[in-house]
């Protein structure tokens, strides 16, 4: 299991056993921590690992890129903030589904909807597309968004059609796919707000 972690060093990436008397292995350190927090999952793809951290001191988010046997660190700029209004906006709906690595590029969705791309080859970050629909705002109680091989799945409220929906998007065109109905959810959340409670989607797994 792979973790990012705080020491007396600062920050680093450590392998942590599974088993109960392993010891931990650092893999490399990641320097002082001062404002520094992950916002997706630690990602490998061939011979290096992907870290998406953001500063929030410096207000900029940056793609880190490790490799495994030499240790190098790699750091490219993702993109900055113009506040931490802004930052608090962007944080992924969900951070364990917010990257992923496939064909080479890394692909990170921020909370508005924006996918962004990084090209491992050339070391550039674009948009890559947007997704319809998204939340601006800071709540995001209706959005979940799941990778799965060349495809971005985002399980989200259609003001439009008044009713939950899973959308489906090629990563490598931005196109949307496929808009999947789901019925009985608005039934479910009804009945949460008469009763003066609130629900919102914990995790979201496409099979």
């Amino acid at each position: 299991m792979l973790m990012v972690i705080e020491d007396d060093d600062g920050l680093s990436l450590q392998k942590m056993p599974l088993q109960q008397d392993g010891q931990p292995e650092k893999i490399v350190s990641l320097g002082p921590t001062g404002e520094r927090i992950g916002t997706a999952s630690i990602l490998k793809e061939n011979d290096y690992y992907y870290l998406v951290i953001a500063d929030t001191e410096k207000l900029k988010s940056d793609v880190y890129r490790i490799h495994e046997k030499t240790k190098e660190i790699e750091t490219y700029p993702l993109f900055n903030y113009k506040d931490i209004e802004e930052y608090i906006v962007r944080i992924p709906y969900n951070l364990r589904n917010a990257a992923t690595v496939y064909d080479g590029n890394l692909y990170y969705v921020d909370g508005i909807g924006e996918v962004h791309v990084f090209d491992s080859k050339t070391g550039e970050v674009r948009l890559a597309f947007t997704l319809e629909g998204a939340s601006q705002g800071q709540m995001k109680m209706s959005e979940q968004t799941y990778f799965k091989d060349d495809k971005l799945h985002f399980f989200r409220y259609n003001q439009s059609s008044a009713t939950h929906a899973i959308d489906t998007y090629d990563l490598r065109t931005g196109k949307l796919l496929n808009e999947l109905s789901l019925k009985g959810l608005d039934t479910m959340f009804d009945y949460v707000q008469q009763k003066k409670k609130r629900v919102s989607p914990y995790d979201f797994i496409v099979r």
